[in-house]
């Protein structure tokens, strides 16, 4: 009884997260056009990723701080099952988009190299920034790249 009440939970809550912040095919729809006039944090993750599970939290932060109308943090899944990143999203919940990308397509686009990649676009959508890997030692500087852009 107990476990069905948690399970029923479990789907409302993947429900709700799943209406609210992911997109509902598994072609990544990604079109720098949609975002101008907003500084773009694109980040490549997988649920594999360790240090996705340490940059989840910080990108959490930063979209809640700057807020949608300056800053637009999108997500991108490389993992080829679908439910490998929606079991990471319940441990790492995101308050920002969430794309997938199984066959790898918008990580070949932008030549991702490792687990995670983040790329920071400008206003205009310019590629200003890169990072592979995430390092909470470099935090301060991924958010001076971006509030520099935001100002």
């Amino acid at each position: 009884m107990k476990q069905t009440l948690i399970y029923k939970l479990t789907l409302v809550l993947l429900s709700i997260l799943f209406a609210s912040n992911v997109t509902a095919d598994t072609s990544p729809k990604f079109n720098l056009e949609d975002y101008e006039g907003k500084v773009i944090y694109l980040d490549f993750w997988a649920s594999w990723c360790i240090p996705c599970r340490k940059s989840f939290p910080w990108m959490n932060r930063i979209q809640q701080k700057y807020g949608t109308d300056k800053l637009v943090v999108i997500a991108v899944n490389l993992d080829k099952k679908r439910s490998l990143a929606e079991n990471f999203l319940l441990e790492y919940p995101a308050n920002f988009k969430i794309l997938y990308d199984p066959a790898g397509k918008l990580a070949k686009y932008y030549q991702i190299k490792g687990m995670p990649s983040s790329i920071i676009f400008d206003q205009s959508g310019t590629p200003v920034a890169a990072h592979t890997g995430f390092f909470k030692d470099k935090v301060q500087l991924y958010e001076q790249e971006i509030s520099k852009l935001i100002r």
